[in-house]
């Protein structure tokens, strides 16, 4: 049995906050690169997303470090054709959601990593926003 890498214990306790009824599949395949980590889909929508985790928050840090060519071109062509996408960036127990308009050369700071930082609920939620649950769909309906 193969042993879990920090960022995909950081995904699986993320997935583990999520409601039942919000189906994740991982994405991994050698012979499909850029493809994001993790598809979600749930009653009202569908969310990909592609983790990045370091277990220190870095002095300093930027997403074009991080995210390949094939990512990038990935990630682009989604927002282009209106799919919803985000990358979220794990730092021991938190981290960044980065969504539309990324900006692949931005360099942040240890000090603005620390403060636009969610906890792993947080982060959870935003996934359950995206994709709704049953229990969502039916106040959304009446």
């Amino acid at each position: 049995m193969a042993i879990a890498t920090p960022e995909a214990r950081f995904i699986r306790s993320i997935n583990k906050l999520l409601p039942s009824d919000i189906y994740t599949e991982g994405m991994a395949n050698p012979y499909r690169g850029g493809t994001p980590d993790r598809y979600y889909e749930g009653s009202r929508g569908f969310l990909w997303v592609e983790y990045k985790y370091t277990k220190d928050v870095p002095a300093s840090w930027r997403i074009s470090d991080h995210i390949t060519s094939l990512q990038k071109r990935w990630i682009r062509r989604a927002q282009k054709n209106n799919i919803p996408i985000a990358v979220i960036a794990g730092f021991n127990k938190k981290g960044l959601i980065l969504v539309k308009d990324m900006y692949w050369d931005t360099v942040m700071h240890r000090d603005q990593i620390k403060k636009y930082s969610l906890d792993k609920q947080s982060i959870a939620a935003f996934i359950i926003a995206h994709c709704g649950t049953k229990e969502a769909s039916l106040k959304y309906e009446h």
